[in-house]
């Protein structure tokens, strides 16, 4: 958003401070969002959260691109404030909220190690795009830039679907790699080692 911002200024009328304040308001509202989205992710897991996220980045960045100002100064900053909300909702929330929580479900001795990795490809993420989106903007404007993020993650929507699991259980696994074990691997562990299964009795 950042590199838009001298065009936003300059395309529709509003000055530093209009935007500024708009967008403030946008950034505050999309953060009561977050308790939600974590319910979200929680009951439906990141498998299906994840490609709804760039589904829904998809249609709020195309209407990024084509969107065009109004004559009413109310209605422009309106616009500017639901734009922004959804932008920073999707963009700043569920794209970091939801991949933390699908890695927090595969990894529990290693949970920190694992996000730190996660953070260390996100920053590498953002800091290839920049240049990246800035360029277009400069090149291209910042509409076919938006246009372009917008089919970016129509792509990769299908790709998350694919790739992405609800859990490593429904894999038949457990966290951090171990292979999960049914009612009848335990038995049979019970009768190969007889004196273990008798002192786990014994325990309290």
């Amino acid at each position: 958003m950042a590199y838009t911002v001298p065009h936003l200024l300059e395309d529709f009328g509003l000055s530093h401070s209009e935007l500024g304040g708009l967008f403030s308001i946008a950034t505050i509202s999309a953060g009561f969002v977050q308790p939600p989205l974590g319910r979200l992710v929680d009951r439906f897991g990141a498998r299906v959260c994840i490609p709804i996220t760039q589904v829904s980045l998809f249609v709020t960045l195309f209407g990024f691109s084509h969107w065009l100002p109004t004559r009413s100064r109310m209605a422009l900053y309106t616009e500017v404030v639901v734009l922004f909300f959804f932008l920073r909702m999707l963009s700043m929330g569920a794209a970091e909220l939801f991949p933390s929580a699908c890695v927090q479900q595969w990894f529990e001795r290693r949970k920190g190690r694992a996000l730190a990795v996660l953070g260390t490809f996100q920053q590498l993420g953002n800091g290839v795009a920049s240049p990246l989106v800035s360029g277009t903007v400069l090149s291209s404007g910042w509409r076919f830039a938006a246009l372009a993020g917008s089919l970016g993650n129509l792509l990769l929507a299908p790709m998350s679907l694919l790739l992405l699991r609800r859990s490593p259980e429904s894999c038949g696994l457990q966290p951090d790699g171990w292979t999960a074990l049914t009612t009848e691997d335990i038995e049979e562990l019970k009768v190969e080692q007889p004196h273990a299964a008798d002192a786990e009795e014994q325990l309290p």
